[in-house]
């Protein structure tokens, strides 16, 4: 996959992987019975209530919203480094990070994960494909030369 500059794929966990394809296919199943029940609504004798549609019309508005969410999420999520900040997309959402805040940088060997750790002492692990980290490192670094990069190694 072809890197865009200053952007680097967000990488999902296997875990996030199957639940999302079940949450998927749970929604999808929502849909598929509300729609159903609202065929079974127009072919019965008794009129439905303003509740039955209602609850027929708000499962499947928010099976439909989750299934974009993921879409969304899965095809829109990446880190973004720009002249002041570290831009997060996750789909729809989007959460920035003041890079004067970073003090340093680190590279947890043994998980494969990089780790930013501001200066207030609290930290956020970004989650991409390892074979991005010296990149983003290198640009990082290359912007906020303060920023200290750190490696751990890790042994059990």
């Amino acid at each position: 996959m072809k890197q865009l500059k200053n952007k680097y794929k967000y990488q999902f966990s296997k875990m996030l992987n199957v639940l999302s394809i079940v949450g998927v296919l749970v929604a999808i199943t929502c849909i598929i019975f509300n729609v159903i029940n609202y065929l079974n609504f127009l072919n019965a004798n008794i009129a439905p209530g303003l509740y039955d549609y209602l609850s027929i019309f708000l499962s499947i508005g928010l099976s439909l919203f989750f299934i974009v969410f993921i879409i969304f999420a899965i095809f829109n999520s990446y880190y973004e480094i720009t002249n002041t900040s570290i831009i997060v997309h996750y789909g729809i959402l989007k959460s920035k990070y003041d890079c004067s805040e970073i003090k340093e940088i680190k590279l947890l060997s043994r998980f494969k994960k990089l780790t930013l750790v501001f200066k207030d002492e609290t930290f956020f692990f970004l989650s991409m494909s390892p074979i991005y980290h010296e990149q983003f490192i290198d640009e990082l670094k290359k912007k906020f030369p303060s920023i200290v990069f750190v490696q751990v190694s890790e042994e059990k």
